[in-house]
C-alpha cells in the first residue's frame, strides 16, 4: 500500500460536511455528543494522507446501538486498533489499497 501525502486540500472540510450529514440521519436514533472532524485533515494548510478521520463521540452506554446502527449501515467495524475504549470503522466501499479519499 502507498501512502500519498497531499498538499492541503479546501475539499476535505466540505466532504467532512457532507459524511458528517450522512451519519447524522444513520444515528437520528442515537443521543451523540458531537461528531468531530480529528486528524491531520483537519488542520487548516497542513499537508496529509487524503483519508479523513472522524470521531463520533458518546457515552459508554449507547456505544453498541451505535456500533449496531454503523454496521447496519454498511461500516465495517475495525475494533479497537490499539486504542482500548475506541471503535474504529471503516466507510462502505472505502478500500485502503486503493489511492483516493476516504474515512476511517
Amino acid at each position: 500500500m502507498n501512502i500519498i501525502i497531499q498538499a492541503y486540500n479546501l475539499e476535505w472540510a466540505a466532504e467532512f460536511d457532507r459524511v458528517r450529514k450522512h451519519l447524522l440521519r444513520i444515528l437520528k436514533d442515537i443521543p451523540i455528543l458531537s461528531i468531530e472532524h480529528v486528524g491531520s485533515t483537519s488542520i487548516l494548510g497542513l499537508a496529509a494522507k487524503q483519508i479523513l478521520d472522524i470521531d463520533i463521540v458518546v457515552v459508554p452506554e449507547i456505544l453498541a446501538a451505535t456500533t449496531d446502527a454503523l454496521s447496519a449501515a454498511g461500516y465495517t467495524n475495525l475494533g479497537e486498533l490499539f486504542v482500548p475504549g475506541r471503535i474504529a470503522f471503516r466507510q462502505p466501499g472505502f478500500e485502503r489499497s486503493q489511492p483516493g479519499s476516504g474515512i476511517q
